[in-house]
């Protein structure tokens, strides 16, 4: 599910429209830092770095719902500690820096 997502927000980012039906509806768009439309590949690292925690937290759902009485797998420390490093990160940046941590790396940025 998370990849038809992730497709649908880049290729919407990438478009003439530069936005989502949302990011329409407020009369947003995402730009690059240059004010031009952004590049198909920056779209999608901007989109996949933002629903990348997301992703692991429904991976660790998944599976402590599935393991049954079961001890929680070794593995699935990695993925928990993404899903909830990934938000905390995410307003560390945002309060130090004043953009978050997938607009810097894709040099996107929101506007008017």
């Amino acid at each position: 599910m998370t990849l038809p997502v992730t497709l649908y927000f880049a290729l919407c980012e990438n478009s003439p429209m530069q936005a989502t039906l949302g990011k329409r509806a407020l009369g947003l768009r995402v730009e690059s830092g240059s004010g031009k439309r952004l590049s198909v590949g920056a779209a999608l690292l901007r989109n996949a770095a933002k629903f990348a925690p997301w992703e692991f937290g429904h991976t660790v759902a998944q599976q402590a719902a599935y393991s049954g009485d079961g001890d929680f797998p070794a593995w699935l420390w990695i993925p928990a500690a993404v899903a909830a490093g990934g938000p905390v990160w995410w307003l560390v940046s945002l309060f130090t820096s004043g953009r978050t941590p997938y607009d810097r790396w894709a040099d996107a940025r929101i506007s008017k």
